[in-house]
């Protein structure tokens, strides 16, 4: 049995992404009835890869979303959003902290304290993660397959792809959302008062202080005053007319989405259990996209107990981010040997279900050879088929590679941003781009949902964009159908 890759992040520590998985391994038997034995992390060239077994991924999520339709949905629902809330309650006290006053006994029991919470957090509110992240991604699978045969009753096969998009889009804002309004209306402010007059730099510098973390990933860095200046100085830039409409916009987006949803249950008839499935699917990329930013602004406020611990260790950050936290008492005491920690950082490939084993060196490597597998390519197809996140019509533009914050700086306005995934730190590149494309990732995506926000077009689960696709290449999106393909100039 050959592991295949579902998730791939290029710049990704062991911390705090076996706080993701290792859930999936050790705290699934209540969801699904038994743990995802294959779920494996391998840790190689600053990034991880993420590998299954993925027709035992494949039945989890299945009966997962099977219980969730049962009847199971509205407990996974209210225990994430109660376990969100605590995160965010622990978070802010965390920000209040001075570590450097906190005895090595309480550093480490911080630091556990803060890593079990997530843990809790993390089997219940990635649940919608495992469904979407595989080889198929179910939910989205399910959703689609049920408006394909409603599409086939109406008469309107045509509009199934793009009516899929609308009916799983959330109806609930997110921090980014509020970041979004708030710099419209400090841009507002600013054309009536100068944007250098003290009231709108006082509101600007209030959204730096609120949503400086939004975009700060695993390790940072946080957003710094000059990036919500220039946010609120571009829409500074824009006619009263279209400021209007973009707050507007943001602000109405949820209702008219409501509005739409509603008239294409009622277009296309669909009976209570398919309402259902999209209550669930709207749901849950909500609560994904939530669960990211608090999970990132605790990061944030977790960053200075790291480098008070890393400080009194005698490690660098970069080191302390291959420990695991039960580990953490033996380091401080000086009795783990920090040369692992080196080992780890060149090769780990970290097993939760086997007893939260770890290979390194050699064994790794033979370990790898024998079990990972890479899915043949066809790298010259000129046409790649994937599902429309938003619908902006058929865009064409200048392929860019943005695998990592390092890349977007290559990326210019109108280029067609391809990535494995989008994530939080992508935001101002996918602001440029004339339209986005991923590899990864279902309508529950982070790039499906930004690209809603920002009206964008985007097509996701194309699989292979990254690899089919290269710098340069001339493309035309066509966000209605899904379709990616390659032109000639």
């Amino acid at each position: 049995m050959k592991l295949e890759k579902i998730y791939e992040e290029p710049h990704a520590d062991f911390f705090p992404n076996y706080l993701f998985g290792e859930p999936w391994a050790t705290r699934l038997e209540d969801k699904a009835g038994w743990q995802l034995r294959s779920i494996t992390l391998i840790f190689r060239d600053g990034g991880v890869g993420w590998y299954t077994d993925a027709a035992e991924q494949t039945k989890i999520a299945k009966i997962i979303l099977e219980r969730m339709l049962d009847g199971d949905f509205e407990e996974n629902r209210d225990k994430t959003n109660l376990l969100l809330k605590g995160l965010l309650e622990k978070t802010k006290r965390m920000e209040k902290n001075d570590y450097s006053k906190k005895s090595s006994r309480q550093l480490v029991k911080g630091y556990s304290d803060y890593c079990e919470k997530l843990l809790e957090l993390n089997s219940w509110g990635t649940l919608i993660t495992l469904m979407e992240m595989g080889k198929e991604s179910i939910v989205t699978a399910t959703a689609f397959a049920m408006l394909e045969s409603r599409g086939k009753a109406v008469g309107a096969e045509e509009q199934v792809a793009e009516a899929v998009g609308i009916l799983c889009a959330p109806v609930k804002g997110t921090y980014m959302r509020e970041k979004k309004i708030g710099e419209i209306e400090a841009a507002i402010m600013g054309k009536r008062l100068g944007l250098r007059h003290r009231k709108v730099r006082a509101e600007i510098e209030r959204l730096h202080r609120n949503y400086s973390w939004v975009s700060y990933g695993y390790n940072g860095p946080e957003m710094g005053y000059g990036v919500f200046e220039s946010e609120v100085r571009h829409f500074e830039g824009m006619s009263d007319k279209a400021l209007g409409r973009e707050l507007k916009n943001a602000t109405q987006e949820d209702k008219n989405t409501t509005q739409k949803q509603k008239a294409l249950e009622k277009f296309f008839k669909i009976d209570s259990q398919g309402k259902r499935l999209l209550e669930i699917a709207r749901t849950f990329s909500w609560q994904k996209e939530i669960r990211k930013q608090i999970c990132y602004r605790s990061f944030h406020a977790l960053m200075p107990l790291r480098r008070e611990i890393a400080k009194r260790a005698g490690v660098s950050i970069k080191q302390l981010g291959y420990l695991r936290h039960t580990e953490l008492p033996l380091l401080l005491a000086g009795k783990f040997d920090a040369e692992i920690l080196n080992e780890r950082m060149k090769l780990l490939v970290y097993f939760p279900y086997s007893g939260l084993k770890m290979l390194t060196g050699k064994a790794a490597e033979k370990f790898m050879k024998q079990n990972v597998g890479e899915a043949a390519v066809d790298l010259e197809q000129r046409e790649l088929k994937g599902q429309p996140a938003f619908s902006g019509g058929l865009v064409k533009g200048t392929v860019k590679i943005i695998l990592n914050a390092h890349d977007m700086k290559k990326l210019k306005e109108g280029d067609i941003l391809v990535s494995p995934a989008t994530s939080p730190v992508m935001v101002p590149a996918m602001k440029k781009a004339g339209a986005i494309v991923t590899d990864q990732g279902g309508l529950t995506c982070h790039a499906a949902i930004v690209s809603r926000e920002l009206r964008k077009a985007c097509v996701i689960g194309t699989k292979f964009a990254t690899k089919v696709l290269k710098d340069g290449d001339f493309v035309e999106v066509d966000s209605i159908s899904g379709v990616v393909r390659k032109l000639t100039r």
